[in-house]
């Protein structure tokens, strides 16, 4: 037989996986047609999406576009040629008999664990090296080897030396696939150069998502009646004249038009007035060109960063230069909380065609914007089958509107969604070795990709950040960092590894406000706004530092002084364990007091922070006015992100650029001194150690979540003795350089006032961390941009790339354990927080979900140090903890039920506690408290929020 016509017989993909299936219902989708599929799936995303093609033009610049355009096509086409192999044939009884068996008279071999990506970059490697095929493709075997790596990790030469060889026969049907794709698209075109890194990088992410789209067989039903080239031809001429490719990218969401043309910044936001740093961002030539730059904005608390991020980032959608945005934030939280501002921001920079818009976080089908938004877009997530999908068909949407797709459901395909925000570790991993981070940085790539809060992460998670900024900048991102207290250093740092110097200033140091715009290769240009008028007051916040020998005692007395006269007042403590100490205080007075913090059930989250955004926020709300007199006490949940605007503070010890952060919250909008109660000036009043406790450097339960010598520094620098005033902006700068920038050399113990021996100590242990946390880093890391060959070292192929699990990747350390709480209510367990029952497993798909939500939503995690227990949940709920075993084997967290009181027991961790709405959760830890002393302890862990 023609080797041409027996491809036909050979199998991509079948249904045997789809719920219900049998094999009289057997059906088969050719391996030529899903090899054209994914072909003209690139080829209509590259002519649909300019940006897209110049983007590889720019990475080889000595090839025609149309050169590179067949070198792409051609290369995705070709990615899955490894299953014409007998071992992949053999993954299907049906597909074995219907191809194969008729093909030859040996027996069907055992294909388990076969892998075919593999075997597509081991048979062209080995075509390529004995010249039987054209020798257009020689240079392209890095690239080959890239394209092959569609199943998430970028294989290696030693990786397919274990892919058996073919036969004759079997070799030719291989080479007569070969040809039929090049039959199809064109023969491969000379290159006069070979592609680098970051084109196949670019290539390797482009060509997974053509496989995805090209896959699902929605727009790509099987088709077994097609068996030769002339079928082929037709099949392939039908659905380019049907746009099918066109209509599955637009579907998915990856297709879209932004506006052509951007108001000035006023207009753009429909602002009365700019506050300073904004008057000058509209000269930023940001996006007027091509390829990568950076962007840095450096402005206090409450300087409008995020409007700035926004507009310069609306100013490259409409020139064309980047494709789309990825907001970064530090947390679920902190992303949640800008998501209302980027939905109105995707409204005003849409064009003619719907845009997509996700928030890209483990937890994020819980937030209520994000799933009102779902619904609108009438989407259900989380199908698995082939018919689920169909049943959850995307139905178009308006022109303009913002929608959320079923496609981009998935965590690892969030970050191609045109417009995302989401938590910065979903960024992290296009830096780290876990699979499909080549998909990540192909989103990132070509997008604005805005980090906020950059100063705000440990050693391990700088070492990955400053390795994604190196992969964005070759492949030509645009990236927009944003901090109110970023130290000199770590902004040199950060600027380095985009291949940026930063410019000269005069004096001690860089101006503030500003904003560093550079392109790579080049010295950043510098954008500070004019002196402020002569009658302009500065903000000046008086920050009196008090010692106390008890910091609850003392905070109680101060809170209750400057909340007697009324106005609402703040208590940050520094671990949730002191905070709810210092509510149980506070609430026997006769004054409401409100308790936030993370360990609570995230509807009870939801309820209290959106309680304290409607009465203290900007925006008047008659329903839920300002309050005459109000005590907030928290953690640091409200340094950053959330918009609360308070009349005075009090603040345990912490870093100095936090407690800047945490004075943000002072008196962040306009109000009359009426409605603040006399407090005509933002008061801030600061908890430290006595004399004695600072020389001996113990900070308490502060030094389990802060270095103790960063406390110290920050102690000394607010000069315990008295009084001090902060003039805004100015401060930032001035305190967290102080902070940061001056080495061991000048914080002597004696400038420190503690004992040498014990700073010695402390700076060993924070030394040895500090290498174990860059360490770990580097060698999680995907390979550099420079490195000999893309391949990934010890990839994970667990599913730490996917929804929760991210942090398993992205964090040091994670010393906590989960307990999902429940209740019984009429004989029957019931999540905590929720109104309805656990429905049977048997239930069906939408059951699933729901008790997928159901364990989310009723979980809270603790601090624990120790191995994980194995749970022993009460009988009655002992078969959904093993239901949730089974479906999240990375997943381990407790189950506990609570009585009427809200108390529980935990045997398999000897711990007992209880839960209550306005508390939250409440570990009794007994006979397990750490020791007071964490400085001479080596061995104890990271530094994390108790």
């Amino acid at each position: 037989m023609n080797p041409t016509d027996a491809l036909y017989r050979l199998w991509a993909k079948t249904n045997e996986k789809e719920d219900g299936y049998t094999p009289d219902q057997w059906q088969r989708h050719p391996l030529p047609l899903h090899l054209l599929d994914v072909g003209q799936v690139a080829e209509t995303w590259l002519d649909a999406d300019p940006l897209l093609l110049g983007r590889f033009c720019a990475l080889l610049p000595e090839t025609a576009p149309q050169d590179i355009r067949c070198i792409i096509v051609l290369t995705a086409a070709l990615h899955d040629l490894g299953k014409v192999h007998p071992l992949f044939q053999a993954k299907s009884e049906e597909g074995w008999k219907a191809g194969y068996a008729t093909l030859t008279k040996q027996p069907r071999p055992n294909g388990t664990g076969f892998d075919h990506g593999a075997a597509t970059a081991a048979l062209l490697d080995y075509f390529i090296k004995r010249r039987k095929l054209p020798d257009a493709y020689k240079p392209l075997r890095r690239l080959i080897f890239a394209s092959a790596s569609h199943h998430g990790t970028l294989y290696g030469p030693e990786a397919v030396q274990d892919v058996p060889l073919l036969g004759a026969n079997e070799e030719g049907l291989a080479l007569a696939l070969a040809g039929e794709v090049e039959h199809h698209f064109g023969p491969m075109p000379a290159l006069p150069t070979r592609p680098g890194n970051d084109f196949c990088m670019l290539a390797a992410g482009f060509i997974s998502v053509c496989d995805w789209i090209g896959s699902d067989s929605r727009p790509f039903p099987f088709a077994p009646g097609v068996a030769s080239r002339v079928d082929a031809e037709a099949y392939l001429k039908a659905h380019r004249e049907a746009n099918v490719a066109a209509q599955a990218l637009q579907q998915a969401g990856l297709i879209t038009r932004f506006l052509d043309d951007v108001p000035d910044f006023a207009s753009f936001f429909g602002f009365s007035d700019l506050l300073p740093l904004q008057r000058v961002a509209g000269a930023v030539p940001f996006g007027a060109q091509h390829g990568a730059e950076i962007a840095v904005i450096e402005a206090p608390m409450g300087g409008g960063k995020t409007e700035i991020a926004q507009y310069l980032t609306a100013l490259a959608l409409a020139r064309r230069t980047a494709s789309g945005l990825y907001f970064a934030l530090p947390t679920q939280a902190s992303a949640n909380a800008l998501f209302k501002r980027t939905l109105s921001f995707v409204q005003r920079v849409a064009s003619s065609a719907p845009v997509a818009l996700v928030l890209a976080h483990g937890a994020r089908h819980f937030f209520e914007a994000f799933r009102e938004l779902l619904l609108r877009s009438r989407y259900v997530p989380m199908a698995r089958t082939t018919r689920e999908k169909q049943s959850l068909q995307d139905e178009p949407a308006a022109p303009s509107e913002v929608v959320a797709t079923a496609w981009l459901s998935p965590t690892r395909r969030a970050l191609l969604s045109p417009v995302g925000l989401g938590t910065i570790d979903q960024a992290m991993l296009g830096a780290l070795s876990v699979r499909h981070a080549f998909v990540r940085l192909f989103a990132l790539g070509r997008k604005v990709v805005v980090f906020d809060e950059i100063h705000a992460y440990d050693a391990y998670m700088n070492k990955v950040i400053l390795h994604l900024l190196r992969w964005l900048r070759v492949l030509g991102a645009k990236v927009i960092l944003l901090s109110a207290t970023l130290p000199d250093t770590l902004r040199r740092e950060l600027l380095s590894a985009f291949d940026v110097t930063e410019p000269v200033y005069e004096g001690d140091h860089a101006p503030y406000p500003q904003i560093l715009h550079g392109r790579a290769g080049t010295e950043a240009q510098r954008f500070v706004p004019p002196p402020l008028p002569s009658h302009h007051e500065p903000k000046r916040i008086r920050v009196k530092v008090e010692a106390a020998a008890d910091a609850t005692a003392a905070g109680v007395a101060r809170v209750l002084a400057l909340a007697k006269g009324g106005g609402c007042v703040a208590w940050i403590r520094n671990t949730v364990r002191e905070a709810q100490e210092a509510y149980r205080l506070l609430s026997q007075t006769d004054i409401d007091v409100v308790l936030v913090h993370a360990r609570f059930i995230r509807a009870d989250r939801n309820r209290i922070e959106e309680d304290l955004v409607a009465r203290l926020g900007k925006h008047h709300d008659p329903e839920h006015p300002r309050p005459d007199r109000l005590i907030v006490v928290a953690t640091q949940v409200i340094e950053q992100s959330v918009d609360l605007d308070f009349d005075a503070m009090v603040s345990d010890l912490a870093p100095v650029d936090l407690l800047l952060q945490r004075a943000g919250r002072l008196h962040r909008h306009d109000r009359s001194t009426s409605d603040r109660h006399g407090h005509t000036a933002p008061r801030f009043v600061v908890l430290t150690p006595t004399a004695s406790e600072r020389h001996a450097l113990r900070f308490g339960l502060s030094a389990y979540v802060y270095d103790p010598e960063t406390l110290a520094r920050s102690a000394t620098l607010l000069d315990s003795h008295g009084h001090q005033t902060w003039t805004m902006p100015a401060a930032c700068r001035t305190l967290v350089s102080a902070l940061y920038d001056r080495d061991e050399t000048y914080w002597t113990d004696a400038r420190l006032g503690c004992d040498a021996e014990r700073l010695e100590a402390v700076r060993t242990r924070v030394r040895r961390l500090t290498d174990q946390m860059e360490h770990a880093a580097r060698s999680g890391r995907m390979p550099a941009p420079d490195a000999a060959m893309l391949v990934m070292k010890n990839p994970r192929h667990d599913a730490s790339d996917d929804g929760a699990r991210v942090l398993l990747t992205t964090r040091y350390g994670g010393h906590s354990a989960t307990v999902s709480l429940f209740r019984r209510m009429d004989g029957r367990m019931q999540p905590l927080g929720q109104a309805a029952d656990l429905p049977s497993d048997d239930a069906g798909f939408v059951a699933r979900l729901a008790v997928e939500e159901a364990f989310a939503l009723s979980s809270v995690a603790f601090p624990w140090y120790e191995a994980l227990p194995e749970p022993q949940p009460a009988a009655d709920l002992a078969p959904w903890a093993s239901w949730w075993q089974q479906h999240h084997r990375y997943d381990h967290r407790l189950f506990a039920v609570i009585d009427d009181a809200g108390g529980f027991v935990l045997p398999e961790a000897d711990l007992h506690g209880r839960y209550t709405p306005t508390e939250g959760l409440v570990i009794d830890r007994a006979d397990r408290d750490l020791p007071d002393d964490p400085s001479g302890y080596a061995d104890r862990p990271p530094y994390e929020s108790l």
